[in-house]
């Protein structure tokens, strides 16, 4: 779904995708992928989520490249579970962002993400390096 552009919201959950992209998607509505399962890369570097996105449980068994994504609206990755690199870097997240109850096995760079919204990490393990830095 690479390019794509989804104007009324799209549901993946529970569904299993294997190295699935989505670089430069736009979700004009919500985007639900509740109980996702990501098997191989999970690239959704410089998609533009613009209404609620939901990844809550979603299992990224691979890297998963969330790099320049933009994130309107809410974004809640609650009880998701990362097995490999999580790439967050230079993401920006305009509305509210839940990360509660999250594993991050591998790296998880944060590395110049914006957090202009509510944010949460509540009870979440980090396994490899963390990145938050901003330069």
């Amino acid at each position: 779904m690479s390019g794509c552009r989804v104007e009324d919201g799209s549901t993946f959950q529970g569904a299993t995708l294997a190295d699935s992209r989505f670089t430069g998607a736009v979700f004009a509505g919500g985007a639900v992928f509740v109980g996702a399962a990501f098997t191989g890369n999970a690239d959704f570097a410089r998609a533009a989520f613009h209404g609620e996105a939901e990844f809550t449980g979603a299992d990224f068994d691979g890297p998963a490249a969330f790099a320049q994504a933009r994130f309107t609206g809410g974004v809640r990755f609650d009880d998701a579970r990362f097995a490999g690199l999580a790439l967050f870097r230079a993401t920006g997240f305009a509305g509210t962002a839940s990360f509660g109850d999250v594993t991050f096995a591998g790296a998880a760079l944060f590395h110049r993400a914006r957090f202009d919204g509510e944010t949460w990490f509540d009870r979440s393990l980090f396994l490899g390096r963390v990145d938050f830095s901003r330069g």
